[in-house]
């Protein structure tokens, strides 16, 4: 009990020495440092394209595994790409853009592939301004891949989060 007391007292004699040298006021909280975005993931929408395609390609059986390969590998990640905004695909409560120019027949992209944006009203309304009436406007944007769905059973789907947009043409 004793032993106790003694270091109870020592404890609050060395918070009374720390107050009375710095005027009473306890050591000030560090500041809170804000967060850093995640580092942008280098790959490009075509590289996007081009595994799913690798998948596609290979051993029909093993599809699944690939797809879901593929899925974790992007999932997640914040990238830094150009697409392209159809002003007719962008309403009030969500906007879904282009991955590739014309649809993106060229890269083998048949149905799905439209990746919904979730954007800040204010981020939406300075895109559509900044693209005007252009039929296919590019914009490019930092966003992260929230959602994504790529299988046997299902079409392809995009869903991207925290979307800031970077240019508008």
């Amino acid at each position: 009990m004793i032993r106790h007391t003694l270091v109870l007292l020592a404890g609050i004699a060395a918070i009374t020495t720390s107050c009375k040298r710095d005027g009473g006021n306890p050591e000030p909280e560090p500041a809170a440092t804000e967060a850093q975005a995640p580092a942008l993931d280098s790959r490009s929408l075509l590289e996007l394209a081009q595994d799913i395609r690798s998948v596609e390609k290979g051993d029909p059986y093993d599809a699944e595994e690939g797809y879901a390969e593929v899925v974790s590998s992007y999932r997640g990640k914040r990238f830094r790409w150009q697409l392209y905004l159809v002003r007719a695909l962008c309403g009030e409560s969500q906007c879904n853009a282009m991955p590739f120019k014309d649809g993106g027949k060229d890269v083998g992209v048949v149905a799905g592939w439209m990746p919904r944006l979730a954007m800040s009203p204010k981020t939406r309304t300075t895109l559509l301004k900044q693209c005007g009436d252009q039929p296919q406007c590019p914009f490019t944007v930092e966003a992260t891949l929230a959602e994504f769905t790529a299988s046997t059973e299902k079409f392809t789907s995009l869903g991207l989060k925290d979307v800031t947009l970077v240019s508008a043409h």
